[in-house]
């Protein structure tokens, strides 16, 4: 396997004016540990509003207790794949997760706030399934 040398300074990523490399590294590092944080926290308290074991929410996102308990204290990230996972296993939506919930949405449409949340989650489930499909007459027809 080939390797190929860092780039020289000047090259490559561009950093502010003044911050090694290795500076910018932990600012990040700092940075992601902060987002994994409170990705986690949201997470932990959506699972907590469900009455959902880290058990049972790890078998229904298909990961490891362990990983998933490792996601709610800040301490691992994880790929957009899982989140859509655990965002599906949640009924929630993954910008729920990352963004936390946007309450003016709630706000100026408080009828259908309140229709949602009262769905049980095989309803949610199909509600979903339902806007993903093509309108009633729009789908293909036998000219098509």
């Amino acid at each position: 396997m080939e390797r190929h040398p860092p780039p020289k300074a000047g090259q490559g990523e561009r950093r502010p004016a003044g911050t090694t490399m290795g500076e910018r590294r932990q600012s990040l590092v700092g940075f992601d540990a902060a987002v994994n944080s409170a990705i986690g926290r949201r997470l932990r308290c959506r699972r907590e509003e469900l009455a959902l074991t880290r058990e049972k929410l790890a078998e229904c996102a298909e990961i490891s207790v362990q990983f998933l308990a490792d996601i709610e204290t800040g301490r691992k990230g994880m790929t957009v794949q899982t989140l859509r996972k655990l965002a599906l296993a949640l009924h929630c939506g993954a910008d729920d997760l990352v963004f936390g919930a946007q309450p003016e949405a709630a706000a100026k449409f408080p009828a259908l706030a309140a229709r949602l949340d009262s769905l049980t989650p095989a309803q949610a489930d199909l509600a979903l399934v339902q806007k993903a499909l093509p309108p009633a007459g729009q789908g293909k027809t036998d000219g098509d």
